[in-house]
């Protein structure tokens, strides 16, 4: 008897077995095979070897489709187990690729189906073969011929034959103008105005198609010139100007003010006021033509300028806007404050504090406006204002006269902390009794403590200052003041 053990989990009893090993995975398996054979009394032996099983390799390509001449196919390798590749695309070229790339030509008149085989390798030796079909349809070729192919007005009538090769075909003609036919031959065709009219064939199979196109020229007689428009207004003036000159090609546009354009329908913007001519010079095929007949009329500008009198001001004082505009018949200020005026110079007092920018609007007779603005035109400050300590200590090294650093931390001076716009000042001290000890009208000079070059006693005194600011208005202040010794 006989024990065979593949090694994959099968095993036989039969004397010269058969069996089939399966490898499903992407490397080389390896089963040890065992025989153990026994006699008729008992005595047994056994032997092993060893098999390698390689990896199957399964082909497989995309479908590969169909398309007009010359068709360039891509056929997507899908194989498993291979790492070599032969393509064979049946119009005798080959490849070693991935992928199939290939480009067919389909040179004659009728479809041609290409048979395509894909032979996939596996390092082991293993092969297989995947098979698919390239159709490659038949593409018409567009042939005519057009007399003349240039000819002049009042001549416009063309002869076409159609030379294209083949049967079977679908045509359909454009001859530029937006007319069509669907007749194979169209013979003769007259155009009504002159121009240059391609004229197409598109010519049409089961499944392809491609067209063919030529250009005939239909020459004009003299351009008749038709342009404008007339135009007015306030500079800047942007003028777009139209052409429906006829039988042109070449346009040269002078705007009267010495600029020019070859454009066919320019735009062109005046900025200097005046009365410009505009011309134009048209050239075709059937010569050169001038016209003269378009006027541009650009309104003389204001020229807006104005002086602030003064600059800074402390309120309530006026500000007066003296008006140096030209060419103006109308004015329109506006003092930055959200208040205006339309007179012609107007003077104005300005209720707030603050820096304000003045802008003058102003206008002709024809419309035309201009405007100037002054930033910062003018700077408005409260009419004045003075505040003083409540406390200092004084040098006891000896009076000072009262001269002192404004700012300064040495705190032993009496003076004014604040003061703005004080023209006139006054300022006197007393004891707590009544007692007039010291007097000044020097704003710069302060209170330094000494009464008769002796330094007072401790305590509390009076002040009393009047001032007028800027503006000529009148301030009495009073208040104490405590001597630290």
């Amino acid at each position: 008897t006989y024990e065979w053990d593949f090694g994959d989990g099968n095993f036989s009893g039969r004397t010269n077995p058969v069996h089939h090993f399966v490898n499903n995975t992407f490397s080389s398996l390896d089963y040890e095979i065992k025989l153990i054979a026994s006699g008729a009394y008992g005595c047994k032996d056994s032997c092993s070897g060893y098999v390698s099983v390689f990896p199957k390799v399964r082909a497989s390509v995309s479908d590969g489709g169909a398309g007009c001449t010359p068709y360039s196919v891509t056929l997507l390798n899908n194989s498993t187990g291979a790492n070599r590749f032969t393509w064979y695309f049946g119009d005798g070229n080959e490849s070693n690729g991935f992928n199939g790339r290939n480009k067919y030509v389909n040179s004659t008149i009728e479809d041609q189906r290409y048979d395509v085989r894909m032979i996939a390798e596996s390092p082991y030796g293993c092969s297989d073969t995947a098979s698919t079909g390239v159709w490659v349809y038949r593409r018409p070729v567009p042939a005519y011929s057009i007399t003349p192919l240039v000819l002049q007005m009042p001549q416009s009538s063309i002869t076409i034959h159609n030379q294209t090769p083949g049967e079977a075909w679908q045509y359909n003609w454009q001859f530029g103008d937006g007319t069509r036919s669907a007749l194979k031959e169209p013979g003769e065709y007259v155009y009504a105005v002159s121009g240059e009219y391609e004229v197409r064939l598109k010519v049409s199979g089961e499944h392809c198609a491609d067209s063919l196109m030529q250009i005939v020229r239909v020459l004009p007689t003299l351009p008749l010139i038709d342009y404008g428009p007339d135009a007015e207004g306030c500079p800047p003036v942007e003028v777009q100007f139209y052409n429906n000159t006829l039988d042109a090609h070449t346009y040269l546009w002078d705007f009267g003010d010495g600029n020019v354009s070859s454009e066919k329908q320019p735009a062109h913007t005046y900025y200097t006021s005046g009365n410009y001519n505009v011309s134009l010079v048209a050239e075709g095929p059937g010569g050169v033509a001038e016209a003269k007949g378009v006027f541009v009329d650009v309104y003389e500008m204001p020229s807006a300028n104005f002086k602030v009198r003064p600059t800074v001001v402390k309120l309530p004082a006026s500000t007066s806007f003296i008006n140096l505009s030209e060419g103006a018949t109308s004015y329109f200020w506006q003092f930055g404050d959200g208040r205006s005026s339309t007179e012609h110079s107007p003077r104005y007092r300005f209720e707030n504090a603050g820096i304000y920018d003045v802008v003058l609007q102003v206008t002709n007779e024809k419309g035309c406006m201009d405007e100037r603005v002054i930033r910062e035109a003018v700077t408005a400050k409260e009419a004045g204002s003075i505040s003083f300590p409540n406390a200092f200590t004084p040098n006891p090294s000896g009076s000072s006269g009262g001269a002192y650093t404004p700012g300064s931390s040495d705190n032993d001076v009496f003076y004014p902390f604040v003061h703005e716009g004080v023209v006139e000042y006054e300022m006197r001290i007393y004891t707590r009794w009544g007692e007039l000890i010291f007097e000044s009208r020097d704003i710069n000079i302060g209170w330094d403590g000494y009464c008769r070059n002796k330094i007072c006693s401790g305590g509390v005194y009076v002040w009393k200052v009047r001032c007028r600011y800027t503006n000529g208005s009148m301030d009495v202040k009073t208040g104490d003041v405590t001597l630290f010794r």
